[in-house]
């Protein structure tokens, strides 16, 4: 830093810059300036401990000095990192799955809106590629056992409609105040985020203007040297610098701060809001409506919506209408003016305008003064204010993840605490490498003077074998030396050790690949690799309260952020797009007067949670079968049981499958119609030999009747003539008496 005098004058503190220019440091950047270098040094030794832990993870493992004695012994400080990869498999585990939020809404008039949230949420998370962020925050937590991401909105962004984004915050960069007590820093009197950027970064990222920058201090790289050797030469964490560019010290601090607002209840709209003095004179200012009735009754209309249709009947009857029937529909119409014959008896109302300062006046809307925390934001860069605001948010836009919490602000990651382990791993590495190059090498003991020990190794070419020299006065000769065998039981030592490690970062051998550990049955296989889980939750729950906390600040931004009409669109694991449209305004058709606004997510109060356990792995088979029996047993439909499977084309399965379902309930008719027809030729064919058979029926009928008449006639013929002879024989009778 520079040297600095006193402006007597001015009362402020003045820094000279490089460039000699008079720079007027303001209070607040004083102050943070100041607390910066309280924290950093109550910090230091915590600071200095994660940095070896950066390191360690990267391979830097050896001591230099232990790397220096096996090196004078011809042998290679080799690491064998276990760490590593148990951190980036527990790493991997929580974040298997985008985060699922879900959101709720205080009041019944905002459940609907209340859904759009969770939308939002992952519209967010999307856009600032969230799941690389949390990673980066989680692989923090395990190195150093402090991880952090934060929100922060553009009203710039978007063409100038706003947007929210998210991001992770360096540990190392963060300095939160010694004195909290909650495990998420929400007690936290300040929080600085200080680090070093180029000017150029100002210009481009932070938008500072080139007058300021030119005013500014230089800063340079926090570098640390790290004790511990390494051989890949590998810059980690906060090393390296920049000579090429003028570089400053970010200290951006956010500081909780009493604000006096004004609480609001209006029981007519109904809701509950907090205004600053301005925003509450221009609340009052807007206009209201009073109806009364014949009857006596009131009716106070102060929503915005309802406000467009009364407003419009105002200007229509001019303050005072009535209702009659209509003849021809048989529904109440309102008319203009007072009751007359033919009227609807009581039906005279009269409107008033007013505002909401007549009606808070008259004490129907109850306002009174309170305190509420927001944050104060000073962001300063080299000496010099950038911006100093008040953020409208009522908590800190961070979610911090302290891993091995121990109460304070130095928590102790799980790195630190299988560093032993693996410091004994390598250690045995490197006996077993020693002892591996000593059994292979022969040992021989020869005379001094006795042979010529360079040829002799040249027509032996035994690679690696050593010879020694030895006065023959002084005892037998031993011609060649064996290496003792090595213990099985450092083999089994190593193997527990790498075991612990992953059990301290919460992983199941199983879940690593170890088939050693797997059940004999699939069923067995799936309940264990769900139980492993369980390790791991205590560290899921820091990363969910905390996400928790961001998703309630997220909330508050949304609703001052999002004001006017924009459209986002989600785009899912199977390719489908979803779009939703935030503040859509609504218009009459006829009049094209302004009716309100549809999913209006400015107003109303939600909570916002993550869902708990949306981000660890699941075993896709087991869900798969679980899905399906709830397809089976008609709880779900074929689409939902898709989603839980790796069908890339999930859209175009649908669709062909509606096809298909198409094409099958038409075959379905044809075959209806078919049977159906199949029937009517049955019958018809029934109906016909029905027809053949009444007929010859008929015809044997008809031929039996002639024969019948035939033979009535014959019978009838012989009848007439048994008559007649019988007649005949009468007369000749009565003849012969006669003669």
């Amino acid at each position: 830093m520079s040297n600095r005098i006193l402006d007597i004058n001015k009362g402020t503190e003045v820094g000279l810059s490089s460039d000699h220019l008079p720079v007027v440091t303001s209070k607040d950047v004083k102050l943070s300036e100041e607390l910066f270098e309280s924290y950093r040094a109550s910090n230091s030794t915590w600071r200095d401990q994660a940095y070896k832990d950066i390191l360690f993870v990267n391979n830097a493992q050896w001591s230099k000095a232990d790397a220096q004695v096996l090196k004078d012994r011809n042998q290679n400080p080799m690491v064998d990192n276990v760490i590593r990869p148990a951190r980036d498999q527990a790493i991997a585990m929580l974040t298997t799955n985008a985060p699922r939020f879900q959101a709720t809404s205080m009041e019944d008039s905002d459940r609907k809106t209340g859904k759009f949230f969770s939308d939002i949420l992952s519209y967010i998370w999307q856009n600032s590629n969230g799941n690389m962020e949390l990673k980066c925050a989680i692989s923090d937590y395990f190195d150093t056992g402090l991880g952090g991401m934060m929100t922060w909105s553009d009203p710039k962004a978007d063409w100038g409609k706003g947007e929210i984004y998210l991001r992770s915050i360096s540990s190392l960069d963060t300095y939160i105040d010694p004195n909290t007590r909650n495990k998420f820093a929400l007690d936290a009197a300040h929080i600085i985020l200080s680090f070093i950027v180029s000017g150029e970064q100002l210009q481009s990222v932070y938008g500072v203007p080139l007058a300021k920058i030119k005013q500014m201090t230089q800063d340079f790289s926090d570098g640390a040297e790290g004790d511990r050797e390494r051989t890949e030469d590998q810059e980690v964490g906060i090393e390296g610098g920049d000579d090429t560019h003028m570089t400053f010290r970010i200290i951006d601090r956010y500081t909780k701060v009493k604000v006096k607002f004004i609480h609001v209840i209006n029981e007519y709209t109904p809701e509950e809001r907090d205004f600053n003095e301005e925003q509450f004179k221009d609340y009052l200012a807007q206009k209201a409506f009073i109806l009364y009735s014949i009857d006596g009754k009131e009716e106070v209309v102060t929503n915005p919506a309802h406000l467009i249709e009364v407003q419009k009947m105002y200007t229509q009857t001019g303050g005072i209408f009535h209702q009659m029937m209509d003849e021809q529909t048989g529904q109440p119409t309102i008319m203009p003016g007072e009751e007359h014959e033919g009227s609807i008896p009581g039906s005279t109302v009269v409107m008033r305008e007013i505002t909401l300062m007549d009606l808070y006046q008259e004490g129907k809307i109850v306002a009174s003064e309170t305190n509420e925390f927001r944050i104060k934001r000073v962001f300063s860069a080299g000496g010099v204010e950038c911006w100093n605001r008040i953020e409208d948010i009522s908590d800190y836009p961070f979610a911090i993840m302290l891993n091995g919490y121990n109460r304070n602000t130095r928590p102790l990651s799980d790195v630190r605490i299988a560093r032993p382990l693996q410091e004994f791993i390598n250690k045995q590495e490197a006996q077993i490498a020693a002892h591996t190059a000593n059994s292979t090498n022969v040992k021989v003991f020869v005379p001094q003077g006795s042979v010529n020990i360079p040829e002799m190794a040249a027509n032996w070419g035994k690679a690696g074998a050593q010879y020694f020299e030895f006065n023959p006065e002084l005892g037998a000769i031993p011609v060649i030396v064996q290496v003792p065998a090595l213990s099985n039981s450092i083999y089994a030592n190593i193997e527990s050790a790498k075991t612990s490690i992953y059990h301290i970062f919460g992983i199941h051998p199983l879940q690593y690949g170890d088939p050693g550990s797997a059940p004999d049955t699939f069923k067995g296989t799936v309940a264990i690799d769900e139980y492993s889980q369980r390790r791991i939750r205590s560290k899921l729950d820091d990363i969910e309260g905390a996400l928790n906390h961001l998703c309630k600040i997220i909330v508050e931004m949304v609703q001052k952020t999002y004001g006017e009409r924009k459209i986002i669109r989600l785009i899912k694991p199977n390719n489908i797009s979803k779009s939703i449209v935030l503040n859509e305004p609504l218009y009459d058709d006829i009049t094209g007067d302004f009716l309100g606004r549809m999913n209006d997510v400015s107003m109303g109060k939600y909570d916002m949670i993550c869902v708990s356990g949306s981000t660890l792995p699941s075993n896709r088979w087991a869900r798969f079968e679980y899905y399906d029996s709830l397809a089976q047993k008609g709880y779900i439909d074929q689409e939902e049981v898709l989603k839980q499977t790796e069908v890339v084309d999930i859209e175009g399965v649908l669709e062909r499958s509606s096809i298909m379902k198409q094409m099958q309930e038409y075959i379905g008719q044809l075959e209806e119609e078919l049977k159906n027809t199949k029937g009517d030729l049955q019958t018809a064919t029934r109906e016909s030999l029905h027809d053949k058979k009444r007929l010859e029926v008929e015809k044997f009928k008809t031929g039996l009747n002639e024969v019948t008449s035939k033979a009535q006639a014959s019978a009838k013929l012989f009848d007439a003539r048994l008559k007649d002879n019988l007649a005949m024989a009468r007369q000749s009778q009565n003849d012969g008496e006669k003669a």
